[in-house]
């Protein structure tokens, strides 16, 4: 083969791997700008080498090519030579990169990054579909039992004991036949009314004071992501104990209500959830039910069952800064006890509204809203009178101020966080029984406070909801009773 042919195949050549540079260039879309930082942060680049120029040098070799095999003028590939600002080597193929290891560098990294929004793109049409969290009338679902009840009271502020107040309470539970308290660093006693229930929540020596500060700083957050795993637990498995739910932290937060920025949870937020969901899962319970008849049982294990946790870094970010992906979980083991579940299986349905609230600015109504949705289901949706002095426990409100009697300061949050409930449709209503329009101060007005009832309306669709219950469990019981006489007969 004559040399002038051989010249020919090598330009032939050449322009074949100049127009894979040029594709390879053009199928990342139209973010050639700003690859150049991210795809080599350990690499100094200069002025005239970024993606945009080294998408030019392969253009500027195609133009180069074709003036070469239509034998063009010197003047011609002179300028074309001189427009390239670099010697003339192919950007991307797998030859021809002797002395340019930084073309080869730009080739990989590209290829990488095309392969990695492929996965991302497959990663979105894989993305599995979740039920709605809330049912068609617009309610969350959660469990009403006792226990429940009293992890609700649990992340509000001041309610676990430390110290000598832990003491106290710990020799009194000790006198009445219940071991192992002292492994707790924090706790909070649980009783019922009927005294059939009593016990501990809180967190063993083992797990350290940081989760404990932790929940204790985001107290109204945990409730909102207690809540939102048994909503979500019973849109996709009906809550049925064993049953582990994976969710992508995403999702979890768009069940969270929280806002978006360009179209993706920050990694803060991100952060916090885990961090709550890692102070839920850990948390423990030593609980003790007395039945009426039978054998009394001892419930001892966590709240919520933990799986696996997944987190990922960018190859070029801070390694110490993972950010969540997904997490699976599952009630905890009390929930799968056939006595207890047989006890209570009320559902208590919770207006959607109490996530959308802020875990920082709405605290107060968010935990007297946690009370007051699990209170609804257990007095049939009714309209409930309560003292001044039960609802400012249950929000927290008087650990927080009760100390310093800071009557007025009381009295101005609880009414904020009441109707903050109605607004959002948490309640229907709310209603003062008795004069309160009068400015309280002083410890005289503190207990003129506490003397006060509250009347709560919940809202109808609710009422709706507990009829439609009634009207099925007596058809239920009408068929048995049926079945039960033809069978006898």
């Amino acid at each position: 083969m004559s040399n002038k042919n051989q010249d020919i195949t090598a330009n032939e050549k050449n322009v074949e791997l100049t127009e894979k540079a040029l594709r390879l260039v053009n199928s990342i879309e139209k973010d050639v700008y700003k690859f150049t930082e991210e795809l080599f942060p350990e690499v100094k680049i200069p002025e005239d080498c970024d993606l945009l120029t080294y998408a030019t040098i392969a253009k500027n070799h195609l133009e180069l090519n074709k003036l070469l095999n239509r034998r063009s003028s010197p003047e011609e590939i002179q300028s074309v030579t001189v427009k390239s600002r670099q010697p003339l080597k192919t950007v991307i193929g797998e030859k021809d990169f002797d002395g340019n290891p930084f073309a080869l560098l730009i080739r990989d990294r590209l290829r990488d990054e095309i392969e990695r929004r492929k996965r991302e793109k497959q990663a979105k049409l894989k993305k599995p579909i979740l039920k709605p969290l809330t049912t068609n009338d617009g309610f969350l679902r959660a469990v009403a039992d006792p226990i429940n009840q009293h992890i609700f009271e649990a992340v509000t502020p001041g309610a676990m004991l430390k110290s000598a107040e832990m003491e106290i309470e710990t020799n009194k539970l000790e006198a009445r036949g219940m071991t192992g308290l002292r492994e707790y660093s924090s706790l909070y006693v649980v009783e019922s009314n009927k005294k059939d229930i009593y016990g501990v929540i809180g967190y063993k020596k083992d797990v350290g004071e940081a989760l404990w500060e932790f929940q204790q700083e985001h107290g109204a957050l945990a409730l909102q992501v207690h809540i939102a795993l048994f909503a979500r637990a019973y849109a996709e498995t009906d809550a049925r104990p064993g049953e582990f739910i994976t969710l992508r932290m995403s999702d979890f937060c768009d069940d969270l209500q929280f806002a978006k920025k360009k179209g993706a949870h920050r990694r803060e937020t991100k952060e916090r959830i885990l961090g709550i969901l890692e102070c839920l899962t850990r948390a423990q319970m030593k609980i003790m039910y007395t039945p009426k008849e039978g054998k009394a049982h001892l419930f001892t294990g966590e709240i919520w069952q933990r799986g696996i946790t997944h987190q990922t870094a960018d190859q070029h970010a801070d390694l110490f800064k993972w950010e969540p992906e997904t997490f699976n979980y599952a009630p905890g083991q009390y929930f799968a006890f056939n006595d207890w579940r047989n006890y209570t299986r009320n559902v208590a349905y919770i207006g959607e509204g109490l996530l959308k609230l802020n875990a920082n600015n709405d605290k107060w109504a968010i935990h007297g809203g946690g009370y007051l949705a699990l209170l609804s289901r257990m007095n049939k949706y009714q309209k409930k009178k309560l003292s001044v002095k039960l609802l400012l426990e249950k929000t927290g409100l008087l650990a927080a101020c009760g100390k310093f009697r800071k009557t007025s300061e009381m009295e101005r949050k609880l009414i904020h966080a009441l109707e903050t409930l109605e607004k959002v449709g948490v309640i229907e209503s709310w209603n003062w029984l008795t004069d309160s329009e009068e400015t309280f101060a002083g410890k005289l007005a503190t207990d003129k406070l506490f003397n006060q009832q509250i009347e709560i309306v919940y809202p109808n669709a609710l009422k709706r909801i507990e009829d439609k219950l009634t009207d099925n469990i007596a058809a239920h019981k009408t068929k048995n009773k049926k079945k039960t006489e033809k069978v006898a007969a």
